[in-house]
């Protein structure tokens, strides 16, 4: 598992990091894995862009 997200999440800190080309602002709640057994994180983004264009907005990621 990803130390600088559970860190993150301890530390109730922000990421930033490019998803899909696009930059990303994120409050990260929580990590682990999907049922396809991926690593990922459900977060609330509160900056940079998106596909959809809605942000603020609550996302799942994978961290691959």
């Amino acid at each position: 598992m990803n130390q600088i997200i559970r860190d993150a999440i301890h530390n109730r800190s922000v990421l930033k990091f490019t998803y899909h080309g696009h930059p990303r602002i994120v409050e990260t709640h929580a990590y682990g894995l999907s049922l396809a057994e991926h690593e990922v994180i459900r977060c609330y983004q509160t900056g940079g862009t998106s596909r959809s264009g809605k942000v603020p907005d609550w996302r799942l990621m994978r961290v691959d």
